[in-house]
């Protein structure tokens, strides 16, 4: 799938808003729900997201420090998200080199979720 930048924020904008786009209810508000509940117990190790868990492709967790806040993400290869902090009302999304081996793209995402956590949030939060 290929999705611009600005189409990432619009699904991001979607599902913060509950399904509703425009003024549209797109999708069930039901719909957002269940498929950003955690699924499993299988989970990411990440230094500044806690609690990281699959959902329907989606993963959850929370922020570590700046408050815990509850957020769910859809999740790239490398680095491409779509990440929605509900409490903050903010959508972040971030693309990377797409032409990574699985080892350098697992490092890029690290450094992806550091940078949105630690400077994106931290940012609005101040």
């Amino acid at each position: 799938m290929y999705l611009t930048p600005r189409d990432m924020a619009r699904f991001g904008l979607l599902y913060l808003n509950k399904g509703n786009y425009g003024g549209r209810q797109v999708v069930p508000s039901s719909w957002v729900e269940e498929t950003t509940k955690p699924l499993s117990s299988v989970s990411l190790a990440s230094a500044v997201i806690e609690r990281f868990q699959y959902a329907s492709h989606w993963w959850t967790g929370q922020t570590r420090g700046h408050g815990q806040h509850p957020l769910f993400m859809a999740h790239g290869h490398g680095g491409q998200n779509i990440v929605v902090v509900p409490a903050l009302n903010a959508v972040v999304v971030t693309t990377t080199n797409p032409d990574l081996s699985f080892e350098d793209s697992w490092t890029q995402s690290v450094r992806t979720f550091d940078f949105i956590v630690l400077d994106i949030l931290s940012a609005v939060l101040d």
